[in-house]
């Protein structure tokens, strides 16, 4: 995940700069085996001002990426929107976790397809 921390890296640095040649409203990062490692560095990327939507599926994250990124979610820009954790193996306490940081958000769209969560995790 060496790519996935070098491009959080770049962003940071051009947001902390209040560079508007990058104003990074999108991110997909799909199927790449990031896991919960990689998750951190996901968590960097929304704290950029200008992302509204963020696609993570298929990555392996688990509870632990689902905290990291729901913790980063609660801080983020308020004008994000869009969060597509789906395909990870988060379970309903991670399910629980990102459904609460979603309401203190703008969010209108949260996709969750195949996280291994239970009816409790339907609850949340």
């Amino acid at each position: 995940s060496k790519g996935l921390e070098r491009l959080a890296d770049i962003v940071s640095e051009a947001s902390q700069i209040g560079s508007p040649t990058l104003p990074l409203c999108y991110f997909e990062c799909i199927s790449n085996n990031i896991g919960d490692d990689g998750a951190a560095t996901v968590a960097k990327i929304l704290n950029l001002p200008s992302l509204q939507r963020l696609k993570v599926g298929d990555n392996q994250l688990t509870v632990v990426g689902a905290r990291i990124i729901a913790d980063a979610l609660i801080r983020s820009h308020p004008d994000f929107i869009q969060l597509h954790i789906g395909g990870n193996p988060i379970g309903d306490e991670g399910v629980r976790r990102i459904c609460d940081a979603s309401a203190t958000s703008k969010i209108e769209v949260l996709g969750l397809r195949d996280i291994s969560f239970t009816e409790e995790g339907w609850e949340a």
